[in-house]
């Protein structure tokens, strides 16, 4: 790809970027509130059940779990057609950062024909949709929880994961926006891509891998500690 066709490119990733950093702060702070005031009726339920007798307690022992943020059911298996369901949302990552890859497809020969054959293809249709990349990160975020149930909690687990990981490459592509104009040597253009080429697909390809294993991919420091809080809701 010509550089005069990779500056549209990343103007439109900018873009991208910075709706994604706002959608995320916002679920956030939407999460958050949500999570206190969670908080808040279980100490007021538990200030009356503790006024009430032992019958009374018992029955709305199953309530008081339920309000628990975390499950101590989850095995951290991925069983099934899980497996499958569970590698689809880090396309929205390999599809978003795919362009940090540019400099290593151009050296090596081997990965630029993996990524044209099994990349590109989806890049190419995933472009057309108007903010595709917005609608898969909602779908991913705000759809796995208004799924309740009917998504297993590895599924929703590896959809939070995911676009935390999407959420990671905002970072560089507002340092990108930031240093868009200073005409920085190649010297430091080449490996900060690089470097957050190989960080995310590390990430990505983990997961996938682990989830084909069937072993919930939750070893990702920060990351994985962050989706498990949020597929909780």
């Amino acid at each position: 790809m010509s550089p005069k066709n990779i500056q549209p490119l990343f103007a439109v990733q900018r873009c991208k970027s910075f709706l994604i950093l706002f959608l995320f702060l916002l679920g956030v702070s939407n999460a958050f509130v949500v999570n206190q005031n969670k908080s808040n009726n279980l100490s007021t339920h538990a200030k009356i059940t503790t006024r009430s007798n032992n019958s009374i307690l018992r029955r709305n022992d199953d309530n008081i779990i339920q309000l628990r943020m975390f499950d101590n059911n989850d095995d951290g298996k991925i069983k099934g057609a899980d497996r499958i369901f569970a590698c689809i949302p880090y396309l929205l990552p390999l599809l978003d950062g795919d362009h940090f890859g540019r400099y290593i497809y151009q050296r090596i020969s081997v990965l630029g024909t993996a990524n044209a054959v099994l990349i590109q293809p989806l890049e190419c249709i995933y472009e057309q949709i108007p903010f595709g990349s917005v609608i898969f990160f909602f779908a991913l975020t705000l759809g796995t929880r208004a799924a309740g149930g009917r998504l297993s909690k590895g599924v929703k687990f590896n959809a939070q994961q995911a676009a935390l990981i999407d959420i990671f490459l905002v970072f560089p592509e507002l340092a990108g926006a930031v240093t868009g104009g200073m005409n920085l040597p190649m010297s430091v253009m080449e490996p900060s891509s690089t470097f957050v080429f190989y960080t995310y697909m590390a990430m990505c390809l983990y997961s996938i891998q682990a989830n084909i294993r069937g072993i919930k991919p939750n070893q990702i420091p920060v990351v994985s500690g962050a989706a498990e809080m949020n597929s909780q809701f």
